[in-house]
């Protein structure tokens, strides 16, 4: 999920049209992230608002589970204030980039992706003590 200025809203609407008849859905979300960027890199957020934990460095982020859902984990996700990055190559190289928004550092998550259906509940009972804090 990104934030995109108005023109950047036609690109995509002309890209999905061009996408969906060549490829599948499921992936749109990077495709036009990605184009609407190399157009216009100041018209589009430098970061995305939902967590996913790569720490596992498998081939999908990490999901997690009821016995993950802690008041900690909620906090800690939407505590990040920037993008730590680490590259997939042997070069492991890091890089950090802030979360700007109209020029201004900013917490990067509102949101968290990968829970299992068994988190439901603890999330629920969770989130009003969490949001009231």
């Amino acid at each position: 999920m990104s934030t995109i200025c108005q023109p950047c809203s036609k690109l995509v609407i002309n890209l999905l049209n061009q996408y969906l008849a060549f490829c599948s859905p499921f992936a749109f979300f990077i495709y036009f992230h990605i184009n609407v960027q190399i157009v216009d890199p100041g018209g589009i957020s430098n970061y995305s608002v939902t967590h996913v934990d790569w720490s596992e460095g498998k081939w999908h982020p990490r999901s997690y589970r009821a016995a993950d859902i802690t008041y900690e984990l909620l906090r800690n996700i939407t505590y990040f204030n920037e993008i730590v990055h680490i590259a997939s190559d042997e070069t492991r190289t890091v890089t950090s980039t802030p979360c700007i928004l109209n020029g201004r550092k900013r917490p990067c998550f509102l949101f968290a992706r990968k829970f299992y259906p068994d988190a439901v509940n603890n999330l629920l009972k969770l989130f009003p003590s969490y949001t009231s804090a």
